[in-house]
C-alpha cells in the first residue's frame, strides 16, 4: 500500500544516489496539472550555482490548486514559511515541482492517512526534514548528506495531530531544532530563523498593546506578516490565541 501511486522514477533516483538538480527533475510529473491527490517535490536552486540547491516536500488533496497556491505571490507573502522565505529571497532563483506519489481515488480518510504517511517517507528519502527529526527517523547507518540543508521544518506525519497541548512541541522539535537553523551552513536559512527571532522578539516587546504579548504568551509568525499589511483584525484575534510557531520553538528565550 506505501507504493500506491509512486512514481516509477523515485525509485531509479534513490537507486543511483544521484541528488543533483539534473536528475532530480527528470523525475517528471508535472503535478501543477494534476486534480488527484498525491505527494510532490519542489526543486529550487540557484542559476548562477547549480550546488546551491534546495529541496521541500508536500503533500495536497487536489495537486493542481496546490502548487497554483504556491507559485501564488500574494499566497506566500501571507503565509509566511521556511519554503517560501528561501524561494523569494535568493535573487537568481529557479524552480520546478515533480510528482512523487499520485493516487487515483479520492480523498476518504484512509487516503488522507496514506497521503500523510507517503510525504513522510518521501520526505525521509530525500532528506529535506530537521537535523533532529532525521536522527530520530531515518536508520542510523544511513548517511545524512543532506541534512540542515532543506525546507521541511514540521514531519508531514504530525499533520492535523489534535488534542495534544505537547504535540507542537513535539512535532517541530523545539528549542534544539530552532538552533539547528541559527547555525545551519545554509546562509538563507539563517537569515530566516534569524528574521524569525527578531520578529518575535520586536513584537513581544512592542509598545502597543495589541501587538505585544505576556511572556507567556506564544505568536505565530503570520501574525508579524498581517502587521506589515495592517490587518487588524487579524492581529487582534491571533495575539489572542495560542497558536503554534513562536513558543513552540521558545524564540525569544536567549537564542
Amino acid at each position: 500500500m506505501l507504493e500506491s501511486g509512486l512514481n516509477d522514477h523515485v525509485e531509479r533516483i534513490g537507486e543511483s544516489g544521484r541528488f543533483d538538480v539534473g536528475s532530480l527533475c527528470s523525475i517528471g510529473g508535472m503535478p501543477e496539472n494534476s486534480d488527484h491527490p498525491g505527494v510532490y517535490l519542489h526543486i529550487l536552486w540557484s542559476a548562477s550555482n547549480h550546488q546551491r540547491l534546495w529541496l521541500y516536500v508536500g503533500q495536497s488533496s487536489k495537486l493542481s490548486e496546490r502548487i497554483a497556491n504556491h507559485n501564488d505571490p500574494w499566497y506566500r507573502r501571507t503565509h509566511a514559511s521556511l519554503h517560501y522565505h528561501v524561494w523569494d529571497s535568493v535573487k537568481d532563483i529557479e524552480s520546478t515541482f515533480v510528482t512523487l506519489v499520485e493516487l487515483k481515488s479520492g480523498t476518504n480518510n484512509a487516503d488522507i492517512c496514506l497521503l500523510n504517511i507517503q510525504e513522510m517517507w518521501m520526505a525521509c528519502i530525500f532528506q529535506t526534514l530537521t537535523a533532529k527529526h532525521l536522527n530520530e527517523y531515518l536508520p542510523p547507518d544511513v548517511c545524512r548528506m543532506w541534512s540542515t540543508r532543506h525546507l521541511n521544518v514540521v514531519p508531514p506525519i504530525w499533520q492535523g495531530f489534535t488534542g495534544n497541548d505537547s504535540a507542537p512541541v513535539e512535532a517541530c522539535g523545539g528549542r534544539e531544532a530552532f538552533q539547528n537553523f541559527l547555525l545551519s551552513p545554509d546562509p538563507e536559512i539563517r537569515r530566516w530563523a534569524k528574521a524569525v527571532r527578531d520578529s518575535f522578539n520586536d513584537l513581544r516587546n512592542s509598545p502597543d498593546p495589541i501587538l505585544r504579548l505576556r511572556p507567556s504568551s506564544p505568536m505565530p509568525i503570520r501574525l508579524y506578516q498581517r502587521t506589515l499589511q495592517a490587518d487588524w483584525s487579524f492581529v487582534s484575534r491571533e495575539s489572542e490565541r495560542m497558536a503554534l510557531f513562536m513558543s513552540v520553538y521558545q524564540v525569544g528565550q536567549s537564542v
